[in-house]
Order: structure tokens, then sequence, then C-alpha cells
């Protein structure tokens, strides 16, 4: 399951992606102080740098340099695939473009300094090779990216579980049938309250072993779905028809999320292979070290940086 184009993205911005992570949440509030470093420096060299901030989501990145800047005066371009979330830029003093992180719309050499947090690997490894290019001599590149089996994903790992759960015993799909058999649109109404029954024990006991942001979005779904059942005389069968697809709807697209973090995350080898294209390109000083989220003992990220020789 992967996330492709910019629909799911905008529908994932648009519902302000707040159960979408909690580990990159805490890990993004962590990363505050990379970037007011990293943004510091690169103003000590340079105080009217154009910068990218590539597949910029809400702009969290954007928002640090602009608080590093001072006395500095950057160009800031701000990019992702999905306008709902640069919108959230709106009040922030960038340039927002809406383009694809696999083909940033950009000449070579068009910017001083290009960052990137849990953003460009989501297009690929391709796309973070490629990133260089884009740098002007001296040019700086910082790139946080998700780790695999790092804290995240296995936040991200215990959801995905969680969903499928919901998912693949079709518990919308047997609440559904419940609701029509108790309102005597079907004639199976032991049969139908027998057949959820069983599907919400198991998906409760999936839940009840993993402490992870989709099991608090189950816990919620299974009371809503409570709720239908038992006042189901208050609700018409035409609006409850809709409801059901779209609570099957948003399970599937938060499972495409944590799915697509998942693919998104890079283990050393991908990484250190990223590192040597990165030199190919002209591309100096590369590092990568694996950072950390408050006291996690697990990495929530990769930190490459390189700059670009003359």
């Amino acid at each position: 399951m992967t996330m492709t184009g910019e629909q799911p993205w905008s529908d994932f911005w648009q519902g302000e992606g707040d159960e979408a992570s909690v580990a990159s949440r805490r890990a993004s509030t962590a990363f505050a102080s990379l970037w007011r470093e990293w943004s510091t420096e690169l103003f000590e060299q340079q105080s009217d740098p154009v910068i990218l901030d590539a597949a910029c989501g809400a702009g969290s990145v954007s928002r640090e340099v602009i608080a590093a800047a001072q006395q500095a005066d950057p160009v800031i371009v701000s990019v992702d695939i999905a306008y709902s979330a640069l919108k959230k830029l709106e009040d922030a003093p960038v340039l927002r473009a809406t383009a694809d992180a696999a083909a940033l719309p950009f000449a070579e050499g068009s910017f001083d300094a290009i960052a990137s947090q849990y953003g460009v690997e989501y297009a690929g490894q391709e796309a973070l090779e490629a990133l260089p290019a884009l740098l002007a001599p001296h040019g700086r590149i910082r790139v946080l990216a998700h780790i695999k089996e790092g804290a995240i994903a296995q936040e991200c790992s215990d959801n995905l579980t969680v969903l499928n759960s919901l998912r693949e015993r079709e518990l919308i799909q047997r609440v559904s049938e419940l609701f029509q058999a108790l309102r005597g649109l079907r004639p199976d109404l032991e049969s139908c309250d027998a057949a959820f029954r069983l599907v919400a024990q198991a998906c409760g006991r999936e839940v009840q072993t993993r402490a992870c942001p989709a099991s608090t979005y189950a816990q919620r779904l299974f009371q809503d779905c409570a709720t239908v059942l038992q006042r189901n005389q208050a609700y018409d069968p035409k609006d409850m028809q809709v409801w059901f697809e779209g609570q099957a709807q948003s399970i599937d697209a938060y499972a495409a999320r944590m799915s697509a973090m998942l693919s998104a995350a890079l283990d050393r080898s991908q990484i250190e292979t990223v590192l040597q294209v990165w030199q190919r390109h002209g591309m100096a000083d590369c590092t990568v070290k694996p950072v950390y989220a408050a006291a996690d003992d697990t990495p929530a990220a990769w930190r490459l940086d390189a700059v670009r020789r003359s």
C-alpha cells in the first residue's frame, strides 16, 4: 500500500494529520534546535541565502529557519505536493510552490541551502540522491529522514497492525449489517449480532495489546459504532450508509499513511548509497548519524549533512 500523487497527502493535511504519528510530532519538537543551529551557521556565512524546504509539509522547518533569521534576509521556498499543507504557511514570509519532490521544478544551482524533514524520502531514494544538483557552489544540505526500525517506524508498525485488524475483519461491514438488521432491513438479526460480537472481540484484543495512536483511534470508533447500534432508530439508514462508507475509507487512508511511512524509512545501506551519490555529484563533508527524540532509546531519524564544493 502506497500513497502516490497529491490527493492522499491533501486529504491528510486537510484532516490536520492529528493521528498520523505521535512519535513524529514529538520528534519534530525535539529537532527544532537542530534546524536553529543549522540556520544560524548558514546565516553567518551568507545573510540572504535562497533556501529550499523540500516536501515541507506544514512547514515546521521553514518556521524554524524564519525564527533563526534575525538580521538575515533569506528567501525561503517551501515546496510540497499537497496544497492543503502549504496553506498552513499562509501567514509565513515564504514562497510556496506545489510540486512533487520526485520532480522538483527548479534549475540546477537554484539554492544556497536545502532542508527536508520527514519529506523527500517519501518520493523515493532517487529523490534524495537528486538534491545536490539544485545547490549553488558552497551550498549545503541537511535532511532528517525516517530511519528503518526506529521509534517512528515502530509506532507506525503498531498502528498498521491495529488498522489491518479492523480492515481484515471488516469491522465496519459487520456494524453496517447489524444496523440494517436492527432496523428490520434484513432478516438475519441473530447471525449479524453474533458476527459483530466475534469481530469486535477480536479487534478489541488487538487494540488492548498495543499502546499506539491507532488503538486510541479504534477505541473512539468502537464507541461511535456502539452509539449507532444502541440508538439505531434515531438514524436514517441512507445517512448511515454514507457514514459507514466514510469510516471504512478513513481506516484505509490511515493504513495507507502508516504503510507509506514504513516504506519511506531508510536503512544504513540505503543512506550510505545516498551519500555516495552525493559525493559523486560534488558534495563534501558528507556525514550521517542517527538522532533521537527526547529521552527515547531508539533513534527517530537519520541526519544527513553535506556541503557542495565550489
